[in-house]
């Protein structure tokens, strides 16, 4: 069976191997754009990726796992390094945050992959960094968009979804553990500080049926909210932990968005 990896990325592959003062740099200018850089600090940290893209290009399958988080377990899946071939027919998706070290260490993973002929396809989530719980919250809501628009599809088509949760940064580890109950057949993990990969299974998800029965009763207002944000005088009657309310306005929270997409899926079964 065809395979979907989804591989959360942090920025391992910068850090590693990296001199200490370079590492306090690239994690005091961890959350920022492209456009927040000075030109110094820009030219330093694209020094610093055109170094671990020379360094990681050149590596053996066993440098590249020590180089980076999200391939230790990349390539550990894939037995070790010895069944790659067969992750050249498979997809592979790199969820990284919006911010210029995360887009450029997704590129770099991806540069690994076109080395050794794995396509590979980076995934920018908007708004999602640790600048502040707000930004962070509207960027774990954009990620469930994504996995709702795009892993349901792959699944229908005949693929197998593996979530690859080593690498990411922790903040994250918690939503994608839950979003892989949902939608991920297996997630996989190195365990603890050796090589060994830890391989955890589908488990079986019972949704709340006083969840079920509230975006069911309140169809018309989610329906609303999968485009805008709406009144909360409109939200009466939904349990907050389905919405996210700010400003007299609601939307809906990432378990909201997941409820909302398991009952229109089984309205059309």
């Amino acid at each position: 069976m065809e395979q979907v990896t989804v591989s959360t990325c942090g920025t391992s592959i910068l850090t590693n191997g990296t001199s200490r003062d370079d590492i306090n740099f690239l994690r005091a200018s961890a959350n920022k754009k492209e456009s927040e850089y000075t030109p110094d600090e820009l030219r330093k940290t694209d020094e610093i990726i055109a170094m671990k893209l020379e360094t990681l290009t050149s590596a053996s399958t066993e440098e590249a796992r020590r180089l980076s988080a999200e391939l230790n377990g990349f390539i550990a899946f894939y037995g070790n390094g010895a069944n790659l071939d067969e992750a050249k027919r498979n997809s592979h998706y790199l969820i990284h945050t919006d911010t210029y070290q995360g887009a450029k260490s997704a590129e770099l993973i991806q540069s690994w992959g076109n080395h050794n002929g794995i396509e590979m396809h980076p995934v920018k989530i908007d708004s999602l960094n640790t600048n502040s719980v707000e930004e962070f919250r509207l960027g774990v809501n954009n990620l469930v968009e994504w996995c709702v628009k795009t892993l349901p599809v792959k699944r229908s088509e005949g693929f197998r979804i593996i979530f690859n949760l080593v690498g990411g940064f922790k903040s994250l580890q918690g939503y994608m553990q839950t979003l892989g109950m949902f939608y991920a057949d297996e997630t996989i993990y190195i365990f603890e500080t050796g090589g060994e990969l830890l391989r955890i299974p589908k488990m079986p998800v019972d949704f709340s049926e006083n969840a079920k029965k509230a975006v069911t009763e309140n169809a018309a207002a989610f329906r609303r909210m999968q485009d805008s944000s709406i009144p909360r005088l409109m939200c009466r009657g939904i349990p907050e932990t389905l919405l996210d309310i700010s400003g007299g306005r609601c939307r809906m929270s990432a378990w909201g968005k997941i409820i909302w997409d398991e009952v229109q899926r089984s309205l059309h079964e």
